[in-house]
């Protein structure tokens, strides 16, 4: 049954008799009523569910800055009223008590838009029995005068505001679902309407969507039709005017469509509720008014209402369904190229038929508002999500042979997961434990003490992610790792170098008594030196004890074995002749060998 079968009957009942007899025709689509399934996510991205009471069977909302405060409030059709309830946002994300401004016979549909062009939104109400849209000029202050009623067809049942015919005025487009049309009305140019001009649309048109699908800059019209299970685009023709439809197959009895981006590819999509079919459906759009086949995502029971917005803040569009079998809205996250990740449900009041976007507490993130039929309340839910952050020190130090553990935590709803990048020392590794907490836990293999740099990770899907340039230090006892021994000679020049190991990196200290003009140096860098040159008389085995100390374990002490031997030894003879060849030069013998110092000349035959 569709919802505008059997109403002539309605129109002249009382009012608490028509909302009885509203609902009995609205409810066949919604089945058995039941809570949130399985599909629920493990992590909520919204709070709890807040109730506002609003007036009777409220059936539609819409969000916009009514009083001008610059915080999103909310307007609800009540069916059962015949009443449009206002909400105002208190600023932070909870809302004023309403306030019901009587509409024509029916509401079931209102949409927020400036009608006479004075910067104050309007809002149009469509009025099931009455046959109408209904306007409401704002007061400035986010209150109402009285509604104003513009004849659209048989049944309407959704509301579209646009500039149809570039003249910078907002002209209403309205689907009749008795008629299978959609009515577009020309704004005058101070909130006043002219007469509905009817286009054909598919039958039971339930609701419609404004986009430019052809890239012409002129706004075009998708239309949900609950009776051939098809959505229908109509094409503007720059002037107000539009082309005949072409409708495109959807899953079973379409409610709802919305229209966004939803590959990246600046071409306008849809996305389709399918009560019938449990499903929603998504047609890509190609650029020039034509569209891809359809691809169905499940959702959860009667889906009635579907509107897009990025909720996790990854840059892609996601789809909020409110699931009025299932008293609960569902979020498909978008994944940028068109397809949609599983859904994940939150609880609403009774029966919610519509769902809408703001953000309604300031923090930049979207938040959800639906009209709950049957328990009569506007139900928010803010959206918690927010980008991951790393919480835990940048640091931790281990030690070689000894088991370690360091926490790493993180912040980030939904929960981040962790991850590193970069070597770390054998027997060391990173377990993320899925609270959005990981363990960097092991033992440090022999011989990786040492400085390791790492980049930690926490992704929750919500951009961007976090990093966290974290160090890891092993710390290793001290190791001597040169000879144990070394040679000098007297009168000549001599070096040894000592090498430890060891993080951090150790002082090595003086080993005590060295011979006459030898000295020890601690570098500064795990090394020093011996060096000098042994004074005469200094021929002899040095024992001595080097210490490498850094902290970590025992110091490393090594007996060290300096040797100093005496240089070459000329004999008396030879040195006194030198010492006067030196004075006078000439030549004499030394071990049977010619030495000539001094000479100005080589002798002949030298």
């Amino acid at each position: 049954m569709r919802i505008d079968d059997d109403v002539v009957g309605v129109r002249r009942r009382p009012a608490r008799h028509r909302a009885r007899l509203l609902m009995t025709l609205l409810l066949p689509v919604i089945g058995q009523v039941c809570g949130p399934g399985s599909a629920s996510a493990a992590t909520a991205v919204f709070a709890p569910a807040v109730a506002y009471p609003t007036a009777s069977a409220p059936r539609s909302v819409a969000v916009g800055d009514l009083n001008g405060d610059q915080h999103p409030d909310v307007a609800v059709a009540d069916v059962g009223a015949d009443a449009v309830s206002v909400l105002l946002n208190n600023g932070n994300g909870t809302f004023a008590t309403k306030v019901d401004y009587s509409a024509g016979t029916g509401p079931v549909a209102v949409a927020i838009g400036d009608l006479t062009g004075d910067g104050n939104p309007d809002l149009a109400v469509v009025d099931l029995i009455g046959g109408s849209v209904s306007v409401l000029l704002n007061n400035g202050d986010g209150t109402f005068g009285a509604a104003t009623p513009y004849l659209t067809g048989t049944n309407p049942s959704a509301v579209a505001i646009s500039d149809f015919d570039g003249a910078s005025h907002a002209d209403l487009a309205v689907t009749n679902s008795a008629d299978g049309t959609v009515a577009i009305l020309l704004n005058n140019g101070n909130g006043t309407f002219g007469a509905a001009v009817p286009y054909a649309t598919g039958a039971g048109p339930s609701s419609v969507a404004v986009g430019d699908f052809n890239g012409d800059s002129h706004a075009d019209l998708a239309v949900a039709d609950a009776g051939d299970n098809a959505v229908s685009v109509l094409l503007n023709n720059g002037n107000g005017t539009f082309g005949a439809k072409t409708d495109l197959p959807t899953d079973t009895t379409p409610r709802s469509v919305a229209v966004g981006d939803f590959n990246g590819d600046s071409h306008a999509d849809l996305a389709v509720a399918d009560t019938g079919g449990n499903a929603v459906s998504v047609l890509l759009g190609n650029g020039n008014g034509t569209f891809g086949a359809k691809t169905d995502y499940s959702t959860g029971s009667t889906p009635y209402s579907v509107a897009a917005g990025d909720f996790d803040g990854d840059g892609n569009l996601d789809l909020a369904v409110a699931e009025a079998g299932d008293d609960a809205v569902s979020v498909l996250p978008g994944t940028g190229g068109g397809t949609f990740g599983a859904r994940a449900s939150y609880a609403t009041g009774t029966n919610p038929f519509g769902v809408a976007v703001g953000d309604f507490n300031g923090d930049t993130r979207p938040d959800l508002v639906t009209a709950d039929s049957s328990s009569n309340t506007a139900s928010v839910l803010l959206n918690i999500t927010h980008s991951p952050a790393i919480t835990s020190s940048a640091s931790a130090t281990f030690t070689v042979g000894d088991a370690g553990t360091a926490a790493i935590t993180s912040t980030g709803i939904p929960t981040a997961a962790l991850s590193e990048t970069g070597a770390l020392p054998a027997g060391v590794a990173l377990h993320d434990n899925g609270d959005g907490t990981a363990t960097l836990s092991g033992t440090p293999a022999a011989r990786t003490g040492g400085v390791y740099h790492l980049t930690i990770r926490a992704h929750n899907g919500v951009s961007p992610d976090a990093t966290q340039a974290f160090t890891l230090t092993v710390d290793q006892p001290p190791a001597i790792t040169s000879g144990a021994s070394a040679t000098f000679k007297v009168g000549v020049a001599g070096t040894a170098t000592i090498t430890s190991t060891g993080t951090p990196t150790p002082v090595l200290t003086d080993p005590g008594e060295l011979p006459r003009g030898v000295t020890f140096h601690d570098k500064g860098n795990g090394t020093a030196t011996l060096s000098g040159t042994p004074g005469a008389g200094s021929a002899g085995v040095y024992h001595a004890t080097i210490r490498a100390h850094n902290g970590v374990g025992p110091d490393a002490i090594q007996t060290f074995t300096l040797t100093v031997v005496n240089g070459p030894e000329l004999a008396e003879t030879g040195s006194a002749s030198l010492l006067l060849l030196a004075a006078t030069g000439g030549m004499t013998t030394l071990a049977g060998v010619a030495l000539y110092v001094g000479a100005r000349r080589r002798p002949s035959g030298m």
